[in-house]
């Protein structure tokens, strides 16, 4: 149990370093999930008659057990998404993206070989002229 623990919270540690947003968004999100089953669950118990004490721990561990499970299945989905997500990003970085050799060929086909360009040069005026401007309005009076 610890070690799972351990590895829940290391991937959870991972994604609030790589994405804290997301990381802060997510864990609002788990905990309102939480939040919501465990309260929907308490609130259908039959309070009518008193139970012993044996029957409500019972029932509150049945509650928590339940809203924690659904929490766990959420993280769970979540996590197998992210990791095939991952892969599928890395998987299309390899395939697109690049220069291949055939696409290489193909330019060279069209445009030719590669060639050297020379220096290019600016070349200064010394002067600057000046025009007269002239009224845009044919109107003179």
């Amino acid at each position: 149990m610890k070690s799972i623990l351990l590895k829940l919270s290391g991937r959870a540690s991972g994604l609030a370093d790589v994405e804290p947003v997301l990381a802060l968004f997510l864990g609002a999100a788990l905990l309102a999930v939480f939040l919501s089953a465990f309260r929907q669950s308490k609130s259908n118990t039959d309070s009518s008659g008193k139970l012993s004490l044996l029957w409500t721990l019972y029932d509150h561990f049945t509650h928590l057990a339940r809203a924690l499970m659904l929490v766990a299945l959420l993280a769970a989905t979540v996590s197998v998404l992210r990791g095939y997500l991952r892969q599928s990003v890395s998987n299309f970085q390899r395939t697109h993206g690049r220069v291949t050799q055939a696409n290489y060929d193909a330019v060279r086909t069209i445009w030719g070989a590669e060639q050297e360009q020379g220096e290019l040069k600016v070349e200064k005026s010394s002067g600057i002229r000046s025009r007269p401007i002239r009224s845009l309005r044919s109107d003179t009076r």
